[in-house]
């Protein structure tokens, strides 16, 4: 049981300490409507629908990106608590090695150290799927609309 409890204060502090590791498909969509945003500002004339539309995403990504982190906090509270649980929890288990436990209570103890790293789990797909049904279809219209905008100008360009 001690190794259980070792694993579930571990793997909650990891979870802690890997902050930039929770957020890299948001980091990829700030990026990309960022090189989106300076695209449409480089072309002349600019097309207002496509800046209104890049606002539009970037603004959905920051409110779904506010909402994840509101989450993201709470889970990561429950990680400090499990882990000053647990932590606790190894240094009675070192004082009182012979005493036993009914292993009803033993498996709640075990199964109770890992539900945050469950919530971080299930929060972290659904902002994934967020990103990807929400962000990731406008962004794909915006690249298109700007490539268009893009052979419009060559073509006209060409033409003269």
């Amino acid at each position: 049981m001690q190794s259980v409890i070792q694993l579930a204060a571990a793997m909650n502090t990891i979870y802690l300490g890997l902050h930039e590791i929770r957020t890299p498909a948001v980091r990829h969509e700030e990026d990309a409507l960022r090189e989106l945003s300076l695209i449409w500002e480089s072309i002349s004339p600019r097309s207002l629908d496509i800046g209104a539309r890049i606002n539009d995403a970037t603004g959905l990504l920051q409110d779904r990106v506010g909402r994840f982190r509101d989450k993201d906090e709470t889970v990561a509270a429950a990680c400090v608590v499990t882990v000053g649980l647990y932590v606790a929890l190894l240094i009675v288990a070192a004082f009182f090695a012979r005493f036993e436990i009914p292993n009803l209570l033993a498996f709640g103890i075990c199964v109770s150290g890992f539900l945050p790293i469950l919530a971080a789990l299930v929060l972290n797909l659904a902002l994934r799927a967020d990103l990807r049904h929400g962000i990731r279809p406008k962004r794909a219209e915006i690249e298109r609309l700007l490539a268009e905008m893009r052979t419009i100008r060559a073509v006209r360009r060409d033409h003269h």
